[in-house]
């Protein structure tokens, strides 16, 4: 019998000691590392870690959470929301009209990657159903027959007339969009997903795609996605196969250690969902309120040196009628000055009258101030992640409906 490979080794899934469980944020008590994992958890939890004495430290984990496997230790770093909370930013984000779909299923989850894993093969088995989509391709050849066209600037360079070097369409299921889709499910397959039924599921969901062509896929493969009525059924999938593979680190072996990993950036996580939530209120186009901040072309000073880079903003018919920007921070109420500074200058670079700053946490009361002489207010509004996702929803869209009556500045 061959020997195991790392793939073979974590797809089996390995059972691994000396775990550490970390919370987001928080300071933990001393602990052993080697060096390798305080590298890692510094790369991929941005986490601060503190010398106690040769041997041990204590590690504080920036707003990342996730599971690192490193050898054979396995570090977790838990969300200080509810799991739920987090998975239903994530559903949301990726199909706002569906994801209530998934509540029951990823409200109970016992972890993040299990509830990332169930909330992916719902989508799968929701979205690829009894077959996966096909397409026409072009297939270049070389064949012992005619068939479709001739290449025959190939053909030309051979001594004889086989093979024949061809191009033809072939009708089948071998196209980007489920080369991507056999590419999330092997991830996932990689991760330490304890739920049976999932583990199950995403078998099957592989055995089904597993002839497939395996590209290196990236994230990128998806945003150079064109969507049409032929595909866009896929469109939600994709995008929750977007974050997976972005937050998935690729496999590594470092020395003689193997190294695989799923973590999620809350903050980016947050950022995404409140865009999502507030252009779905509106009825806005991703044109309209763009994902990336760059696209707006943004700039304070008249030479286009400056650049800004709001969270939010929303244009028709190219006049501003929005801009603001997200924190997932903590706040005691007003606002911290150097967020209220930006803001500032978002205001001013768009000549809106008004614009809003979101938290994460603080005090529910809204707060608004008036900016001397130009008399630009600066909206500070905050959210109460910890409540129900009906009632989170119903906040966000009651400040969408703010948002309409907003127009260029008269000062």
């Amino acid at each position: 019998m061959s020997p195991l490979t790392l793939t073979d080794t974590l797809e089996l899934g390995t059972a691994f000691d000396n775990p550490l469980q970390l919370m987001e944020s928080r300071r933990s008590t001393p602990t052993r590392l080697t060096a390798l994992e305080r590298h890692m958890m510094e790369q991929r939890f941005e986490a601060t870690i503190t010398t106690e004495s040769n041997d041990t430290y204590r590690v504080q984990p920036g707003s990342v959470v996730g599971s690192l496997r490193i050898g054979n230790r396995t570090v977790v770093v838990e969300p200080k929301l509810p799991i739920d909370r987090v998975l239903f930013m994530t559903a949301y984000t990726a199909d706002p009209h569906r994801w209530h779909e998934s509540w029951s299923s990823i409200s109970s989850a016992g972890s993040l990657t299990d509830g990332i894993a169930a909330l992916f093969l719902i989508a799968y088995q929701r979205t690829v159903a009894q077959a996966p989509l096909r397409a026409y391709r072009t297939v270049d050849r070389d064949e012992p027959t005619m068939k479709g066209r001739i290449r025959w600037q190939r053909q030309a360079r051979r001594p004889g007339p086989l093979p024949v070097a061809v191009r033809y369409q072939l009708h089948d299921d071998d196209i980007i969009e489920n080369q991507i889709l056999r590419a999330t499910i092997q991830v996932l397959r990689r991760q330490h997903v304890t739920d049976h039924l999932v583990r199950s599921g995403l078998t099957r969901a592989w055995q089904q795609l597993r002839d497939l062509s395996a590209p290196q896929i990236t994230p990128e493969h998806i945003d150079r996605l064109t969507w049409t009525r032929h595909n866009v059924h896929y469109q939600p999938l994709l995008l929750l196969a977007r974050t997976i593979l972005l937050e998935t680190m690729p496999d590594l072996v470092v020395g003689t250690v193997p190294i695989v990993g799923f973590t999620l950036r809350l903050y980016d996580l947050f950022e995404k969902f409140v865009r999502s939530v507030l252009r779905e209120a509106l009825a806005a186009t991703s044109n309209d309120f763009p994902d990336n901040p760059a696209e707006h072309q943004l700039f304070l000073d008249e030479n286009r040196r400056i650049r800004l880079l709001p969270d939010l903003g929303y244009r028709t018919d190219g006049a501003w009628r929005f801009v603001g920007d997200v924190k997932y921070k903590t706040d005691s109420g007003n606002g911290l000055n150097p967020d209220l500074y930006q803001l500032l200058a978002y205001a001013t670079a768009t000549q809106l009258s008004a614009a809003t700053l979101i938290y994460a946490d603080g005090p529910t009361t809204p707060r608004s101030h008036t900016v001397s002489d130009s008399g630009t207010v600066l909206h500070v509004r905050h959210l109460d992640l910890d409540q129900s996702p009906n009632f989170l929803l119903r906040d966000l869209r009651v400040l969408a409906n703010d948002i309409g009556p907003a127009g260029p500045s008269t000062a």
